[in-house]
């Protein structure tokens, strides 16, 4: 062997790399059962959040859990007209779906009362009135409104981003539903907005829902369908299956006070002006209600806030 070589092979790197060789060959090579362990080890998740969703997440929790239900209204609801507060439905699936700390959930109030910065989503004042303006004029002259017409305000709507609250009080301030707006808007060639169970069953046609509808709608997915089951038995004294209207209002407070948020219920409010009625009983609430037409409205409603849920989902959305 040449000196070059012996004296390359003495230098440290060389022998460090002499040895860790040497060692390599001693080592045991992993089994298949290890190798397929280190391959099942999941990749880091983007779904974790950060340390200020789990802050307000946690809060939103334990607000959902402990506060009364008032406030818990409050807090979910978006819009306000006449000082009052409602709910969209998104509103609602949110008020009623726990925080299960994944990364992009939809958090914070979007009523100024509790958070400050839901100001800046609502739409800038004279963009209100322009737009109260434009719908105004196509009501007023709606025998002459033509598609083109209807086009450039759904147009306006969307490159202003006029949010929903504007868009109800607008109406609201015309004496238009929301309803009969989609009504003017199809008849005048716009797009037809799918129907959904919410707007199947708002029977007032505000698109809202307020303060007893919640109320309503959290004991229906609250309860057990089973208590329910025999909660219609109980009330159903000629045995035929159904019930009227009053005798429906009856199960419904007595599950009501069966729930959590109904217990610390302190609000008063009537039933009567619970607008679902009217599609459950009909507009003079003569008709009466069969149990399993009362469990398809349920299940409708539970289908319909899982379709939401899914919405709010980052991977769906």
């Amino acid at each position: 062997m040449s000196r070059l070589l012996l004296r390359s092979l003495r230098s440290p790197p060389a022998a460090a790399l002499i040895v860790a060789a040497g060692t390599a060959s001693f080592l045991p090579r992993p089994s298949r059962l290890e190798e397929a362990a280190v391959a099942a080890v999941p990749p880091p998740s983007d779904d974790k959040p950060t340390f200020s969703e789990r802050t307000v997440g946690s809060y939103e929790n334990r607000l959902r859990k402990f506060s009364a239900p008032e406030r818990v209204f409050e807090y979910f609801s978006s819009v306000e007209i006449d000082c009052q507060f409602f709910m969209t439905r998104d509103d609602l699936a949110r008020a009623v779906t726990p925080f299960t700390y994944r990364h992009g959930a939809p958090l914070a109030s979007k009523n100024p009362k509790f958070n400050a910065k839901a100001r800046d989503d609502k739409s800038p004042q004279d963009v209100a009135d322009e737009y109260q303006r434009r719908v105004q004029r196509l009501l007023i002259d709606k025998d002459n409104v033509t598609n083109q017409d209807v086009q450039q305000l759904l147009a306006f709507k969307d490159a202003q981003h006029v949010d929903f609250e504007t868009h109800v009080k607008t109406l609201h301030a015309l004496q238009v539903t929301n309803a009969e707006f989609d009504q003017f808007v199809v008849l005048h060639g716009g797009p037809t907005r799918p129907k959904t169970f919410f707007d199947l069953v708002d029977a007032d046609g505000d698109g809202l829902i307020s303060y007893p509808e919640y109320m309503f709608f959290n004991t229906l997915l609250a309860i057990p369908e089973r208590q329910f089951e025999l909660a219609f038995k109980m009330f159903d004294t000629d045995d035929n299956g159904k019930l009227d209207h009053r005798e429906f209002k009856q199960i419904i407070e007595l599950m009501r006070l069966r729930t959590p948020a109904g217990r610390q219920d302190r609000s008063l409010h009537d039933d009567d002006d619970v607008p679902i009625f009217k599609h459950l009983f009909g507009e003079l609430a003569t008709e009466s209600l069969s149990y399993e037409d009362f469990c398809a409205f349920r299940r409708d409603l539970k289908q319909e806030i899982m379709r939401i849920q899914i919405s709010f989902s980052p991977r769906y959305a």
